[in-house]
């Protein structure tokens, strides 16, 4: 689940999915999985997921700053745009 602001950057921006942007993580995945990526219950598009599901609900709202002080090797990117459709 993502914010206004992420789903406007996704849908109208083209921008990649940033850890900040997300609110909350759903289910169990792995890296590389393939994720929905949802706002207000509408699937804004699906894209393959740089973090576990428990690694993104451990930096959820968290700056790239931020998470590299938790993660050092973190990628800036939940979901890079290279790797996401709109749906």
């Amino acid at each position: 689940m993502i914010d206004a602001g992420a789903a406007s950057a996704l849908s109208k921006n083209g921008t990649s999915l940033l850890p900040v942007g997300i609110v909350s993580v759903e289910g169990d995945f792995g890296v590389g999985d393939a994720v929905e990526v949802v706002h207000s219950d509408s699937v804004v598009g699906k894209g393959l997921v740089s973090y576990s599901a428990a690694e993104l609900r451990s930096v959820i709202g968290l700056k790239s700053a931020e998470i590299r002080e938790l993660m050092p090797r973190a990628a800036d990117e939940a979901v890079h745009r290279d790797r996401f459709v709109l749906a």
